[in-house]
């Protein structure tokens, strides 16, 4: 079973921008073996997107048009099972996703 949570994260930075004025909405679903985070980032190429863990902060950096001036800039806390050693990194059809694995291992235990 998994379990899916969307939040309103993103409302442009540069207001200047009134085309540009659609909310953001992440999708983190709980997975067999950890956490998948989706990030919608459509129109920004892979290379213009940064993406750093610091003390259990998941932050996303991303611009695009030609000076840059289109951004977005976003913090997720992350959870306290999750493993940050060994994160898998996807940007594709304008969707970054994130795989966590968990921390958390369950055992059976066989009562005697």
């Amino acid at each position: 079973m998994t379990l899916a949570l969307r939040n309103s994260v993103f409302k442009p930075t540069n207001l200047l921008d009134e085309w540009f004025n659609e909310e953001y909405y992440t999708h983190l679903q709980k997975t067999e073996n950890g956490y998948k985070l989706e990030v919608p980032l459509a129109g920004f190429k892979k290379e213009n997107i940064e993406v750093n863990i610091e003390k259990g902060i998941l932050k996303v950096k991303a611009n695009r048009g030609e000076k840059g001036e289109i951004k977005f800039d976003q913090n997720y806390y992350l959870p306290k099972d999750v493993n940050t050693d060994n994160v898998k990194a996807s940007h594709e059809d304008g969707l970054l996703t994130l795989n966590f694995n968990s921390n958390t291992k369950t055992y059976k235990i066989t009562i005697k």
